[in-house]
């Protein structure tokens, strides 16, 4: 069953509109649905996760409710969106295993404190409702162009975050 969600963003200013898809088992899935460009998972549990790393032309990954997500796994998805809604996981970390990916979404991950690794290959991100994450960390993204950070409650100095050398819009 598919549904459509159709919302207006006031600060993107512009109208999302997305298929939602509900599957239960990705592992088991994936090679019925292939190829696939975009989808969205709610509540994965780890080997769906995993299962991910066959999806060898998905673009668009949203994930809802996910746990900790090992990034090696994924190096060969041509994966160049991830959205997070309410991650459960502490540390987020190493996202250039997967080399395409440029634009992150984290919404409601309540539970990050840190980035980790090496994810200089992000270009663009959102972050929105991460309370406990420590902006210092936010520096391990050194190819970041532009990024919104809203709902932090931790005190970081703007010049500990402008450390970026391409950084274009905060």
């Amino acid at each position: 069953m598919v549904f459509f969600l159709s919302s207006a963003h006031p600060v993107l200013n512009e109208s999302i509109i997305q298929p939602i898809t509900h599957i239960t088992h990705v592992n088991t899935c994936i090679k019925p649905l292939a190829p696939i460009k975009q989808l969205d998972l709610q509540s994965a549990r780890t080997e769906d996760i995993d299962g991910i790393a066959e999806c060898h032309t998905l673009k668009s990954l949203d994930l809802l409710h996910s746990k900790d997500i090992d990034f090696a796994k994924w190096n060969r998805v041509p994966l160049e969106s991830l959205g997070i809604v309410q991650g459960r996981f502490k540390e987020l970390g190493n996202t250039s295993q997967v080399r395409s990916l440029k634009k992150m979404r984290l919404l409601g991950c309540c539970s990050l404190e840190r980035f980790t690794g090496d994810n200089s290959r992000i270009t663009w991100m959102w972050i929105d409702g991460s309370k406990k994450l420590d902006l210092r960390t936010v520096q391990t993204f050194q190819g970041i162009e532009a990024i919104a950070v809203i709902g932090n409650s931790n005190e970081t100095a703007l010049s500990e975050i402008v450390m970026f050398k391409s950084i274009l819009q905060i």
